[in-house]
């Protein structure tokens, strides 16, 4: 039977707390589970950095980033993808959600 791959999604983040926790709930209820969850959270100035950070005490496969200037999502994309360790790198806007198959459909 083969093993499920590592897959990395890279959630870019500047205040969006407004939309965040549907965004992480989306990610978090994936069928496909083997997942590297990364936020880099770049000037934010709103509430983001708690909420993820709230997430992250639940659950292992959060990673949260950081950055104390917002260079734009470009930037932290960028950041996301050299953190990042999964065989494969999916990329979510913080405001977006994914439907709950989504990454298992796609992978």
């Amino acid at each position: 039977m083969r093993t499920q791959d590592l897959v990395s999604v890279v959630v870019p983040v500047y205040n969006t707390e407004m939309y965040l926790h549907e965004n992480v709930e989306s990610i978090l209820s994936q069928t496909y589970s083997d997942l590297e969850i990364i936020y880099v959270c770049a000037g934010c100035t709103d509430t983001s950095v708690e909420i993820v950070q709230g997430y992250k005490q639940q659950d292992s496969r959060m990673i949260l980033c950081i950055e104390q200037e917002n260079h734009g999502p470009a930037h932290s994309r960028n950041i996301g993808m050299r953190m990042a360790t999964g065989e494969g790198i999916i990329f979510l806007d913080s405001d977006d959600l994914f439907e709950s198959d989504m990454i298992e459909v796609m992978w």
